[in-house]
């Protein structure tokens, strides 16, 4: 017979863990800069970004989240992948990059179109294991790939200086 204490971490537990890896409201996340954290999930660092997080180039991050986030109210969280433990102290934790969408926009790709960052810090690498059906990801590349196109020919954002 399992004791109240085994049954209530694992009530506490199981939420945290569904969080993640299913979509739920984008206000549930402050987000710093491609970084976010949720009171609901203390174990997951979310993040905007697949690879590249800590040395990519990036601009107006905040500025460009936290205005798209009050335009569509209504975003939802979806898990692209996930993988963890972040730190050995705390081995439930993961980091989860992340879709903010709501309908058919998506910030991620927003990002990408204003220059915020380039196209490739979105891209997974072949050994990644999907959390979204591999077709909205190959449709999401798909955008991400059109979206950097037009940052680098307006020279918007982080190719300002780099398009010559």
């Amino acid at each position: 017979m399992k004791t109240p204490s085994v049954i209530i971490a694992a009530m506490l537990l199981v939420p945290s863990l569904l969080l993640a890896s299913n979509p739920f409201s984008a206000s549930q996340i402050k987000w710093s800069g491609h970084f976010g954290e949720s009171r609901a999930d203390t174990n997951t660092l979310f993040c905007l970004m697949a690879h590249g997080y800590f040395r990519s180039e990036t601009t107006n991050v905040q500025t460009v989240v936290e205005a798209w986030l009050k335009d569509h109210p209504r975003a939802i969280v979806e898990t692209v992948v996930s993988g963890g433990p972040v730190t050995s102290r705390l081995p439930a934790s993961k980091q989860a990059f992340v879709w903010i969408t709501e309908g058919t926009n998506n910030l991620n790709v927003e990002m990408v179109r204003l220059g915020c960052f380039s196209p490739e810090t979105q891209m997974l690498k072949e050994d990644e294991k999907l959390e979204v059906p591999q077709q909205a990801y190959d449709a999401f590349l798909r955008k991400i790939v059109k979206a950097g196109e037009q940052a680098k020919t307006r020279k918007a954002g982080i190719w300002r200086e780099i398009v010559k």
